[in-house]
């Protein structure tokens, strides 16, 4: 299949950094050019949230351009009243975030399509009742995983890669109703007698997990990610596990 053709948008996107900090705030020509990026940048922006919107796809990447707070406004009205120092250094600005958005391989919808695919194979790989999430599920997954990255209150170690994360909360998000009565009263029992055995905070028990489910998923992952760890160093599970099951048997989802 051949390669899609490039939108002027993400030409400029590729555009290296090294080159735009020679574009000086004094020279109209240089700031007419930093203003044209810019501004090709930000409709190429506004085509693609159209777009994931009319489709119905979330996008990872569109979400953390939100949350970069990039402003999305006509240029003119942008800098207008800045001085030229003021101005070329927001103009920077605004160019870095939407070239993060667009050098995102979620920033197209081929690209989420990948991603998902990719995704969704490595988190229901041991399931037998579900192999995809919905999109309201997506976007509530990527949530939980950058809220378990920032959060102050979870005790992080090298043992949480990005993958064993995103394993963990997938499990935490979706175990709710999937599991037997008997096996989460066995997982419950099970974790009770390790967390005294090692001395682990159960901080998730803290939180109700219908009405406090974010805080309840994150925490319940934490646990079982610092409890595989200990297990691991133990020489109970294979080391380097990095793709390796989180479901252990106990979860069917």
């Amino acid at each position: 299949m051949a390669t899609p053709k490039k939108t002027k948008a993400e030409q400029t996107a590729e555009i290296p950094w090294e080159e735009l900090v020679k574009l000086k705030a004094n020279n109209p020509e240089d700031m007419k050019k930093l203003r044209s990026y810019v501004n090709l940048l930000r409709q190429g922006y506004n085509r693609r949230i159209a777009e994931f919107k009319r489709k119905g796809i979330y996008s990872y990447a569109a979400d953390a351009a939100k949350k970069s707070k990039v402003k999305n406004i006509p240029v003119s009205r942008l800098v207008k009243g800045m001085s030229p120092s003021r101005a070329r250094n927001t103009l920077l600005s605004e160019f870095a975030k939407y070239q993060q958005f667009f050098q995102a391989k979620t920033s197209n919808i081929v690209g989420i399509r990948e991603v998902n695919a990719e995704q969704d194979k490595r988190i229901f790989k041991d399931s037998t009742t579900r192999s995809t999430m919905t999109d309201d599920e997506r976007e509530t997954f990527w949530s939980l995983f950058e809220e378990f990255n920032s959060n102050a209150g979870i005790t992080k170690t090298a043992y949480m890669t990005s993958s064993r994360i995103q394993q963990y909360i997938a499990e935490a998000q979706f175990s709710g109703g999937l599991d037997s009565a008997e096996g989460t009263e066995n997982a419950d029992e099970e974790d009770a007698k390790f967390a005294e055995k090692f001395g682990i905070e159960r901080k998730y028990l803290d939180y109700d997990p219908i009405a406090e489910s974010r805080l309840y998923n994150l925490y319940l992952a934490e646990f079982r990610m610092r409890k595989a760890e200990i297990e691991e160093q133990l020489g109970k599970v294979e080391s380097d596990a990095s793709d390796s099951p989180v479901f252990r048997g106990r979860r069917n989802y």
